[in-house]
């Protein structure tokens, strides 16, 4: 298929250069040319002439920008007086640029593996190309400026599936609101269990001495695993047992009252 250049378009000056090139990249060469005069020197991406020539005619838009990216396009379009340096960002391909824009793009649902396959590019190639430390920081850049610009969209789409009744969504919710800390729950439970066997144990038992003993490997037991009980306040006759961090354990009497100031 031959692409005519529109009226009003000069033919290029040197023409021959480009007698070695195969049909379909004198055709995408023409297209880009007639793309960057009738826009005023902005060149098109891949997907604009993907999606502007006869349907079929292309696999994809992956294979327009592997043919932006051949040799042969690249030379010939320079000595069209075109500059061709956007299409070369840090080293990297017109395919790979292609490839990291479609795998971000945040309208494209699926898995990393249903995305490439979608763009036509096998797993293989794709991990080879993230060993490339320019293509990795470069990926990683512009998925993570995407994140940062969608975030409001993650926001949203965690209130949908919290009021939908999800109750991951809802928990996450909570801890991300501080409503709920899963963590100081589990503390705060552990801390209760103890203050109920210390009154149990001050209901029971009288000698003061083993009062003090079990009250004493409580409080050290507590503070070895990082378990803070608050500070309780009770009215005793016999006495307290302080024990460490400030953690105090009333014994001697069934009129028990644990508070945590």
């Amino acid at each position: 298929m031959t692409l005519e250049l529109p009226s009003g378009i000069s033919q290029p000056s040197n023409p021959d250069s480009e007698d070695l090139l195969d049909d379909k990249t004198r055709y995408t060469l023409n297209a880009v040319y007639t793309y960057w005069l009738q826009h005023h020197g902005r060149l098109p991406k891949p997907a604009d002439i993907f999606n502007s020539a006869p349907v079929g005619y292309y696999s994809s838009a992956l294979e327009v920008a592997q043919i932006f990216s051949s040799r042969g396009f690249k030379r010939c379009i320079t000595i069209r007086g075109v500059d061709i340096s956007p299409y070369i960002k840090n080293g990297l391909t017109s395919e790979q640029m292609y490839v990291i824009s479609f795998i971000t793009d945040p309208t494209v649902t699926g898995a990393l593996g249903t995305r490439l396959k979608k763009v036509g590019v096998k797993y293989s190639t794709w991990r080879a190309w993230m060993r490339n430390s320019t293509f990795r920081d470069t990926f990683n850049s512009i998925a993570s400026q995407l994140l940062e610009d969608n975030f409001h969209e993650v926001e949203r789409g965690l209130l949908n599936s919290a009021t939908k009744g999800d109750i991951n969504a809802i928990k996450f919710s909570y801890e991300i609101t501080g409503r709920w800390d899963p963590n100081k729950k589990n503390a705060m439970d552990v801390a209760s269990v103890l203050a109920s066997v210390v009154e149990i144990i001050s209901k029971h038992v009288t000698n003061p001495l083993t009062l003090q003993a079990i009250a004493g490997e409580l409080a050290m037991l507590s503070a070895a695993n990082g378990i803070k009980t608050g500070r309780p306040v009770a009215r005793a006759i016999e006495g307290e047992v302080i024990g460490d961090e400030g953690t105090v354990f009333t014994i001697g009497t069934p009129d028990y009252q644990v508070e945590t100031l």
